[in-house]
Formats: C-alpha cells, sequence, structure tokens
C-alpha cells in the first residue's frame, strides 16, 4: 500500500506468473516437416477468477508453429510459457513433428520436466537424428623437430 502523495518513488520487483520450456533443436529439421508441437500435460491454462486463488488443470496445453527459423549457429529455439507456481512441479512435455498430411515425423517425450515460475527449464540436442556423430583426433606424443641453428 502506497500514497502517491507521500510515496513519489517505487522500486519494485516483478516475478513472472508462468514458467518456461524451450527446447534447443541442434540438428537440421527435414523439409518435409510443415508442423512443430509442443504439449505439456497436466499443466493448467487458466486462472480460476471465481475463486480469487489458484489455477484451473488440463489434461494438456499445446503450442504450435508452421514457420520457425533457424539461428546463426544452425540451431532452432521453441518455447512455450506454463503457468507453473512459486515452488517447482514435474510435467511430462512431448514435442512433435508433423508432415503436410498431418502424419507424425518425429516425436519425443520428456518426463519429469521441472517447471517453476520465474524460471527457465531448456532441453537442447538433436531432435531428428538419433545417432550421434563422433570424431577423433590424435597428435603424436613427440614434436617434429627441424634441424637446430646456431648463432
Amino acid at each position: 500500500t502506497f500514497t502517491p502523495a507521500t510515496t513519489t518513488t517505487l522500486d519494485c520487483k516483478m516475478l513472472r506468473a508462468v514458467g518456461m520450456f524451450r527446447i534447443i533443436i541442434e540438428d537440421e529439421i527435414p523439409s518435409e516437416v510443415k508442423k512443430m508441437e509442443i504439449t505439456a500435460g497436466e499443466t493448467p491454462t487458466q486462472w480460476s477468477f471465481p475463486q480469487h486463488a489458484g489455477i484451473t488443470p488440463t489434461d494438456t496445453y499445446s503450442v504450435s508453429w508452421t514457420s520457425y527459423a533457424h539461428g546463426d549457429d544452425g540451431t532452432t529455439t521453441f518455447s512455450i510459457y506454463i503457468l507453473g507456481s512459486d515452488t517447482e512441479k514435474h510435467y511430462s512435455v512431448t514435442v512433435s513433428a508433423y508432415g503436410a498430411d498431418g502424419s507424425v515425423l518425429k516425436t519425443r517425450t520428456f518426463t519429469d520436466v521441472p517447471i517453476r515460475n520465474n524460471y527457465r527449464t531448456v532441453y537442447t540436442g538433436r531432435f531428428f537424428k538419433d545417432t550421434p556423430f563422433s570424431a577423433a583426433f590424435q597428435v603424436e606424443e613427440d614434436w617434429q623437430e627441424y634441424d637446430a641453428v646456431m648463432y
């Protein structure tokens, strides 16, 4: 409570009333993918205004994209905001890629995803390719040496 006549400045810290789930896809999204969708299970989607407290959970909350941009590093990022709480809660989050005919081309489900208001949970990795690429390099133990020069 403040009175504008006596309090002329306020220094307020605002906290987000949502948590964020972000997935960063490191591999290329195939051209046949026409829609990406993130679905979070058993998440609230609205405030319970009649009770003026709490939130109403639903079976699923989903957000989809039919266009997206790749970052300069080749990654693609998708984020959804979930009405969470001030304490950490765990959700099941499914990310799916769909073709033009609506068929699922690839899906991954992440269980036990921590979500909390004002916190961002980030999952990063290859989404479409299951086999990681690996390379190994070796350097000879001893240096090669030119003839010594006396000066």
